[in-house]
């Protein structure tokens, strides 16, 4: 079968691997699609997030979408034919942090297209059978890798813990910042500031109800604090993953605020004003991946509750991997989620 192996920044072949044969408690999946995350764009582009570093052949991708085509004898009612999307991490169960329910902190954790578990990038993979979930019959297969996304905007969510009429922050109109727009109006914010530097997102962000700032023509922190009469906002979400966007969301965030911090900057390090943060006695909170939200999400998609439809704008066949990474990695053609079919 045909896979897209990575060997090094800006090094990704098309190759013939051997097709895996599920083990017990597995499920073979022929995978339908791929989206192209941040993520995979950092690894691409630099080889490495943090101290996550390729130094193995490897297959990227982990918002994955297929259809089942063995199955086995499995408790989880999942069928050969079904269509489904694939919760990408594996967890020991057994240590301190998965058997107090934060499991995406697990030690032990694997997970899809992170050095050195192999993502999904390829015609066919096996997944646990409880990481194999059935996409809605009201969304397409193709839309079924926007599950992930959701999940990390879910948990974002979560973590800020939004209230009723809670005005809110959002720097990056990228997939996940698109997705805390929508749940964050599901969750009772009613003022809702989307901050980025191209005018096709947030345009995308505006039809949606939000009030959008382009950083480029001013700065975002004084333009929200002068809208909000010098309060500044309840919640700032940093989902940008630049290294200057986190102080500018501090910035935008009143006295006694929230800060999340969603994105993942390809440095690791930062700056910021601790003045700004200490006066402001801002809580920093920061979100590792998601816990506790695949299902929610399935059923927010499942009831008509989040709108899907705004976000594949790209679709690229295996063998154009590179170009799909460039597009991505390069903000080309317009492009919001691209996704790669192999």
């Amino acid at each position: 079968m045909r896979a897209a192996v990575i060997y090094k920044a800006r090094d990704i072949r098309i190759e013939d691997i051997e097709k895996p044969e599920p083990k017990l408690g597995e499920a073979l999946i022929k995978i339908d699609s791929i989206g192209i995350c941040g993520s995979d764009v950092h690894y691409y582009q630099h080889g490495r997030i943090g101290s996550r570093v390729i130094t193995t052949p490897h297959i990227l991708g982990h918002e994955l979408s297929g259809t089942v085509t063995e199955a086995g004898k499995n408790n989880h009612g999942i069928k050969e034919g079904m269509a489904v999307g694939i919760e990408p991490a594996i967890y020991c169960k057994v240590c301190e942090l998965c058997v107090t329910g934060k499991y995406n902190l697990c030690k032990n954790i694997s997970y899809y297209g992170a050095p050195p578990s192999l993502g999904g990038m390829r015609e066919y993979m096996c997944c646990p059978v409880e990481n194999v979930l059935p996409i809605p019959s009201n969304i397409t297969t193709e839309e079924g890798i926007l599950l992930e996304t959701m999940s990390i905007g879910i948990y974002s969510i979560d973590i800020a813990n939004i209230k009723l009429g809670d005005s809110i922050a959002v720097y990056g109109t990228g997939n996940v910042g698109i997705s805390i727009l929508q749940l964050a109006q599901l969750s009772g914010a009613t003022e809702i500031y989307m901050v980025d530097l191209l005018d096709y997102r947030l345009k995308i962000a505006e039809k949606m109800g939000a009030i959008t700032i382009n950083a480029k023509k001013e700065n975002p922190a004084e333009k929200i604090l002068d809208l909000t009469k010098g309060r500044g906002v309840d919640v700032g979400f940093e989902a940008a993953g630049d290294p200057e966007t986190p102080q500018l969301t501090m910035n935008s965030i009143k006295h006694g605020g929230t800060f999340v911090f969603v994105g993942i900057v390809p440095t690791s390090i930062i700056q910021w004003n601790t003045e700004v943060s200490r006066r402001r006695e801002l809580l920093i909170k920061s979100i590792y991946r998601s816990r506790h939200t695949y299902h929610r999400a399935i059923s927010l998609v499942e009831k008509g509750k989040f709108n899907v439809k705004p976000y594949i704008t790209h679709r690229f066949p295996l063998e154009k991997v590179k170009e799909a990474l460039e597009t991505v990695g390069h903000y080309k053609d317009n492009v919001l989620k691209a996704i790669v079919k192999p």
